[in-house]
């Protein structure tokens, strides 16, 4: 016996067996097998006839996996509510599971590629062990040419400042006659 039964537009079909006890169908009925497939098909097959699914649309979300991409991840400035909003349909113990598992795909990747640029990682840092004595070698050039630029920028700009003051001293004389 099928029964209709709806609650707030939604309607479920609920499948009722009434057995007597004497039925072969009955569980306690020592030929009775609870996983026979005919009367399994059976009953799938009613169920499917009387339950019109083409018309239903699920609205169920998408799974989308821990990314680099994902826009709450690689935002400047992490915000765990919008983050958790985000994930909604998630339940924690599984978001939980989820950040592990991109937590150590983040691992393997920050492994691989210190293993790819280990090679030019060694070399550059042999390479600059003998840079310091170099610049210990130009450091007293450098200061000298330094020095020599601050005295010729000082001459300059007195030579400047004499020129100023005799155009002044000029103006006022032109003012004044």
């Amino acid at each position: 016996m099928w029964v209709k039964l709806i609650v707030n537009n939604n309607i479920y079909v609920i499948a009722l067996h009434i057995m007597s006890l004497d039925s072969p169908a009955h569980p306690s009925s020592a030929n009775a097998d609870p996983y026979d497939l005919d009367r399994l098909a059976h009953e799938l097959a009613l169920r499917e006839s009387t339950h019109d699914n083409s018309d239903q649309v699920h609205d169920l979300p998408a799974f989308i996996p821990l990314s680099h991409d994902n826009p709450y991840l690689s935002a400047e400035t992490f915000n765990v509510q919008e983050f958790l909003l985000s994930r909604s349909y998630t339940s924690l113990p599984d978001l939980r599971t989820e950040l592990r598992d991109y937590h150590a795909k983040l691992k393997e990747e920050l492994v691989q590629l210190i293993n790819d640029e280990y090679e030019a990682f060694i070399s550059l840092s042999t390479d600059l062990k003998d840079e310091g004595t170099r610049l210990e070698e130009i450091k007293e050039p450098l200061a000298f040419i330094r020095a020599q630029v601050e005295v010729g920028f000082i001459e300059k700009c007195y030579g400047l400042l004499l020129i100023l003051q005799r155009r002044r001293k000029l103006r006022y004389e032109m003012c004044t006659t």
